[in-house]
């Protein structure tokens, strides 16, 4: 079954993404799309999209971060951070947060394609979100200063999943209503929406002929 999804995104990849549109579904109160000046001062960094096979069905993970003095702070989102110095690629930078937050390991991952870039103003990211194929049902391994949890995310249940509105609390404590996805009771908004509603566009093609 993850075998079929990998040809099929190996190809889909390749072609026009529906990222734009995607993303103005989610994040109407907003902009999603910027200049080149923003992007040349904005922080590079990147996240690990991980499908992988479990109870005969394909999942994907997402985290919640701890709760700390920062703009993401209890947010939940895909394993993955800024660029460091020493990251040979925005795909090295994915694969060394995904193993440093859940321990995925970097070996155990075949690299397919990425997802439209996602900019974050009220952090300042440009986020490359990576997409990858687990060779075997990770043994997540969390970084318990950094990760509250794990939250993995069945693949059929979510592509069922309708954008509904939330009520949430901005950086400066301005309280937005944004249109989210709730899964396991979670909230699930931002720029994590973003990249979950294009994976939605996609992923709702491939079911359409295929089963999860």
């Amino acid at each position: 079954m993850i075998n079929h999804l990998e040809t099929y995104l190996q190809h889909r990849l390749k072609e026009e993404l529906p990222g734009k549109k995607a993303h103005l579904e989610v994040a109407p109160y907003r902009k999603v799309t910027f200049d080149n000046h923003d992007l040349r001062q904005a922080k590079k960094s990147s996240v690990l999209i991980l499908f992988y096979s479990k109870n005969n069905s394909i999942y994907t993970a997402l985290m919640q971060r701890t709760t700390y003095d920062g703009s993401h702070s209890g947010q939940i989102s895909f394993p993955g951070g800024k660029a460091e110095p020493s990251d040979t690629s925005i795909l090295h930078t994915a694969l060394r947060e995904a193993n440093e937050e859940l321990g995925i390991i970097a070996n155990d991952v075949n690299i397919i394609g990425q997802l439209t870039d996602v900019f974050i103003p009220v952090s300042n990211f440009h986020v490359v979100p990576i997409i990858g194929i687990a060779k075997k049902t990770p043994d997540f391994v969390l970084e318990k200063k950094e990760v509250e949890e794990v939250i993995e995310v069945n693949l059929h249940q979510f592509v069922q999943q309708e954008l509904i509105q939330n009520k949430v609390k901005m950086a400066n404590n301005t309280i937005v209503k944004v249109p989210s996805f709730e899964y396991q009771q979670k909230i699930i908004w931002g720029a994590t929406a973003l990249m979950l509603n294009e994976l939605k566009h996609i992923l709702s093609d491939w079911n359409k002929t295929n089963s999860f």
